[in-house]
């Protein structure tokens, strides 16, 4: 099992092209507040403390998703493990691009990302996750009429942007 894990790495560290883009909306600017920032209860609760959110577009690329789908028919459990490894690396990618805004956002707390389909913020949005982007163009990232993101090792996400408040806690060392 190791060697097949060790293949699956090398495999997916040679095919993927991981990319990213992100915006920063202003949420106490009425205005400027994307109307898709407002689908669903779920999603204006987990904004409603925020002056700013990160939207969020990653994938790996098209190469995964063939790869996957090759492995599939003649070896399973290599397409098993790709597909695992290819989802905890969209994560870690996630993960680096709201780091790299956050970079742009000193002393404020980043809440963990939330995306479309989770609780009752619609699939639906995706498109706009696209839209407001450029994702299509910028990292060849789309989405199918049934709101599924293609490549499918995707993601689009928002994180909610708070001002650190006097209620945090500092520790003296």
């Amino acid at each position: 099992m190791s060697e097949l894990y060790a293949q699956c790495e090398t495999i997916l560290k040679n095919i993927i092209t991981p990319r990213f883009v992100y915006k920063i909306v202003d949420l106490q600017k009425e205005e400027k507040v994307p109307s898709f920032l407002k689908r669903g209860a779920d999603i204006v609760k987990y904004l409603e403390n925020c002056e700013k959110a990160i939207l969020l577009a990653a994938t790996l690329g098209t190469a995964i998703d063939m790869q996957i789908r090759q492995a599939s028919v003649a070896r399973l459990s290599e397409a098993v493990i790709l597909d695992k490894m290819a989802g905890i690396t969209i994560d870690m990618l996630c993960d680096f691009a709201i780091l790299k805004a956050t970079a742009r956002l000193p002393g404020r707390r980043i809440l963990p990302r939330y995306s479309p389909g989770y609780g009752d913020f619609p699939l639906e949005v995706q498109s706009d996750f696209l839209h407001i982007t450029d994702a299509g163009r910028r990292i060849g990232l789309f989405v199918t009429d049934s709101d599924i993101l293609t490549p499918q090792k995707s993601i689009t996400a928002v994180a909610g942007v708070m001002e650190v408040g006097s209620w945090l806690l500092t520790v003296d060392s």
